[in-house]
């Protein structure tokens, strides 16, 4: 689908208004928050790819307590961060946990790992199509 001229205002529009909105952010300021982090995750380091469904593919990420934006993150680590709910004691528990057991990991052989089986129904077109 070809996006006209007046589509891509409105995006734009929405886009600015939305910044402006949640974050108190001007475009050129978020434009220059990703010159700073060279399009990068300020976590990860990796630059995420821009595709025409996500043509602003770093998320802002601001202390939700101080109303702050903190920097740009990547989908994953935006999610880690929420799903830590921002407690930083939680996220070095999970960094020294995986530190603890990267050792252990490379120890223990994991047995028997199967992948179940699809279970599929006589009447389903997938099984009567195989089975003729």
């Amino acid at each position: 689908m070809v996006k006209l001229p007046m589509q891509n205002h409105w995006l734009k529009y929405g886009r600015t208004r939305n910044l402006k909105v949640k974050y108190g952010l001007t475009l050129s300021e978020y434009e220059n928050l990703v010159a700073k982090q060279q399009g990068r995750c300020a976590i990860c380091n990796i630059k995420p790819l821009v595709t025409i469904k996500k043509p602003n593919p770093l998320y802002i990420d601001h202390d939700h307590k101080r109303a702050v934006v903190r920097g740009l993150l990547c989908h994953l680590c935006n999610v880690l961060i929420g799903m830590a709910k921002e407690d930083t004691c939680t996220l070095r528990n999970a960094a020294e946990y995986l530190e603890k057991t990267m050792s252990i990991a490379t120890t223990i052989p994991v047995v028997n790992v199967q992948r179940r089986s699809r279970v599929v129904s006589r009447n389903s077109p997938l099984f009567l199509a195989n089975n003729p």
